[in-house]
């Protein structure tokens, strides 16, 4: 499922316009809400829309890296808040308008509501070229991992950032994989 903030990352609309777009797929039974209003494709249609897509698409491309981007920079800053003392290894450019997360509960619920997709995001960007987003968003959840989150969805954060990094051969990139996955093990 992805907020509407996301959605409007993804698209490159204003709020008011993915809202609009949203109630139009919505009417037309084509996505729906789950209980906290977040929008999610039915099955076939999600699959329909991959299919229909090449994967070499610049606008697939520019819309997975500013969504990428966004998460990323909303993660860095909701764990900022979170876990002010922790260090990490790398830095976060923001990238698009964040989400509003004044207090250390309301960072707390966004990292909750968002682990599958910062999840499938580092994955996905482990496996597919986006090697600096997989390791910095390892790097970025290290706190809300170890206190938050599955060893397992703790270990998948740092195989992706292993990936990653490899694929770029950045080593601070595989310095926090190692952070990670030590960490996921202690954690099990």
């Amino acid at each position: 499922s992805l907020a509407l903030e996301a959605a409007a990352v993804l698209t490159d609309m204003t709020a008011a316009a993915t809202e609009r777009a949203a109630e139009q797929l919505l009417h037309a039974h084509m996505a729906d809400r789950d209980g906290r209003g977040r929008l999610y494709l039915h099955d076939l249609i999600r699959d329909y829309a991959n299919a229909s897509v090449e994967a070499e698409d610049p606008a697939r491309a520019e819309a997975l890296k500013r969504l990428f981007d966004w998460y990323l920079g909303a993660a860095d800053a909701a764990c900022g808040i979170r876990y002010p003392g922790l260090a990490k290894l790398s830095t976060a450019e923001p990238g698009g308008e964040a989400p509003e997360l004044g207090d250390a509960g309301q960072a707390e619920r966004w990292l909750d509501d968002e682990r599958e997709n910062l999840v499938a995001i580092a994955r996905y960007a482990g496996e597919h070229g986006h090697g600096s987003t997989a390791w910095r968003l390892a790097d970025a959840l290290r706190g809300h991992a170890w206190t938050a989150m599955s060893a397992a969805d703790f270990l998948a954060l740092g195989h992706a950032a292993l990936n990653g990094a490899r694929a770029e051969e950045r080593l601070p990139g595989e310095a926090v994989a190692e952070l990670c996955m030590s960490t996921a093990y202690l954690k099990a």
